[in-house]
Formats: C-alpha cells, structure tokens, sequence
C-alpha cells in the first residue's frame, strides 16, 4: 500500500532518514528526492509489525507533512543461517 501525502518543498532528507533510523524494528534506511518526490527505502527487521503507514504517520506527526515522504518502500532484512 502506497500513501500519498503533502508535497516535499523544503524537505530534508538527512533528518527524515535520521529520524526513520530511530524508529523501532528499522534497521536501514535511505531518503532522497527525484522528479520533486520525496522518497524512502527502509529495511525493518525481520520480526517488526512496522508497515509503510505506520511509518508515514510518524513522520507526519514527529517532522509535519513537507518532511514526510510520498512513499516508503519497505524490505524485511532476513536472518542468515549461520
């Protein structure tokens, strides 16, 4: 699921990413802007409950909608056998 929010005039990726890092069950994450969209991959861990909207509702209410990106795409890091 995909939600698309406010547009990203004036974001800064490095707090969002900063931020996104701090959020329980992430274990990566990277922000950038293109074609004036501002967009997030994140990794969460592989027994998070943590999901695109979640995440996107934190950010909308800790950093506001400019600091909020329109989509978030999301990978499960898997553990490695050993």
């Amino acid at each position: 699921m995909h939600l698309f929010l406010a547009p990203s005039e004036g974001a800064d990726p490095q707090a969002i990413q900063t931020f996104l890092l701090g959020q329980f069950g992430v274990v990566d994450a990277s922000v950038w802007v293109r074609n004036g969209q501002l967009l997030a991959s994140v990794t969460v861990a592989e027994e998070s409950r943590c999901g695109e909207a979640d995440l996107l509702v934190a950010c909308r209410k800790a950093l506001g909608p400019e600091n909020t990106p329109q989509m978030i795409l999301m990978q499960r890091a898997l553990r490695r056998a050993a």
